[in-house]
């Protein structure tokens, strides 16, 4: 079996796709591996696939990796909105608490 790829002493091959360039200004790469040509070239159309169904390159590197993330079962907003009442929850009842901050130091950190 002829391969293009060998990772931690197994034959793959591979195949790599450029998608644009991220906010560095680098450019982003993803290479597919598979038993042959064909199983990596497969791999390679899925992940354009999510691509052009509107995911962003990082939600579509996610979503490739792990087929059973979903975007749908919370929306964005309301992950960021908990994210934001559990940050500020921790931060005025248990680090003000806890730490003993002076208020002038305190009020700088909670922005």
């Amino acid at each position: 079996m002829a391969t293009n790829c060998i990772k931690n002493g197994v034959a793959y091959w591979r195949s790599t796709g450029s998608y644009g360039r991220g906010p560095d200004g680098k450019l982003r790469r993803k290479e597919f591996l598979g038993k042959n040509k064909k199983e990596a070239e497969q791999k390679q159309k899925e992940f354009e696939s999510l691509l052009q169904s509107g995911l962003s390159f990082e939600v579509a590197c996610i979503k490739y990796s792990n087929p059973h993330y979903s975007t749908d079962n919370a929306p964005l907003n309301e992950v960021r909105r908990l994210l934001g009442e559990s940050i500020r929850s921790w931060l005025f009842d248990v680090k003000r608490v806890a730490d003993n901050v002076k208020a002038s130091t305190f009020f700088i950190h909670s922005g």
